[in-house]
């Protein structure tokens, strides 16, 4: 099944995503109204919301949320993440994302998308724009 996606998310697909704190669902409607949201789906099935947050002068955050129904379609999804930075990095722009150390599965995920650690920062990812 083919990934489609929607730029600016819905409201109601960060909703979908974000865990049922009250805070979180602040901050991912905090993030949507102030950044670049994408919503991807297969078919009518919401699978994630990526953000693309300004966080400061030359540099966007990367924030992904992931639902259950996402874990089958993962190799497709690192590859349109690689796709969307890489032409991100072209711009001139440098892309975080932030991981907590020490969590395997979050590591794993921005190595496979192409960021690697940052050594001056534990827990911060940068985007490795690749020839």
């Amino acid at each position: 099944m083919t990934l489609t996606t929607r730029s600016p998310a819905l409201r109601d697909d960060c909703l979908s995503c974000a865990r049922p704190t009250r805070w979180v669902r602040k901050a991912v409607l905090y993030m949507r109204r102030g950044g670049d949201t994408v919503s991807i789906h297969a078919g009518d099935t919401l699978l994630a919301v990526a953000y693309f947050w300004p966080c400061r002068e030359g540099c966007l955050e990367f924030c992904l949320s992931l639902r259950p129904e996402a874990r089958t379609h993962m190799h497709a999804l690192v590859r349109l993440a690689q796709l969307r930075l890489e032409e991100i990095a072209h711009t001139g722009k440098r892309v975080e994302t932030h991981v907590r150390p020490g969590h395997r599965p979050g590591e794993r995920m921005a190595r496979l998308t192409g960021f690697i650690p940052d050594r001056r920062t534990p827990g911060c990812w940068v985007y490795l724009w690749r020839l």
